[in-house]
């Protein structure tokens, strides 16, 4: 397999606007001693790469491994992924499925909602979202 770093993807939902934004990794398991959450944030990092983001906009939020997806209120690490998307500077969050992000369904229609708002993808699973998209079909 070729180095992701000279790799070029392209999805048509990822715009100029997008790349001038962050790129944020959100990293989230409930034990801090799983060894693969290293390799899988680099495999995300180089995923942002390889989709176009500069290594000066690619932020890692990786602080609350250890913490618990149930609930928002203990983990830093999302809440400031939360005010960054609200502060217009988010292109596109990775994880590397929607438990990292969350697992309680409010907190991820919250996150949806204000990625929409702010014209923010969702990258999860590999798979690019837009947010507002979704939501305009869901109603």
């Amino acid at each position: 397999m070729k180095d992701s770093k000279s790799v070029n993807f392209n999805n048509p939902l990822i715009t100029a606007e997008h790349l001038k934004g962050k790129a944020i990794i959100y990293v989230r398991q409930s034990t801090k001693e799983n060894a693969g959450s290293r390799a899988l944030c680099e495999n995300q990092v180089q995923l942002a790469r390889a989709y176009g983001w500069s290594d000066h906009l690619i932020e890692v939020i990786d602080e609350d491994i250890g913490k618990t997806g149930f609930s928002v209120d203990t983990r830093t690490g999302y809440r400031r992924m939360l005010a960054q998307i609200a502060n217009n500077s988010v292109g596109i969050i990775f994880a590397t499925n929607l438990s990292r992000l969350t697992r309680h369904p409010g907190a991820y229609h919250q996150l949806k909602s204000l990625a929409a708002d702010h014209g923010t993808l969702l990258c999860t699973g590999n798979r690019i979202i837009d947010p507002s998209d979704r939501l305009r079909r869901d109603h």
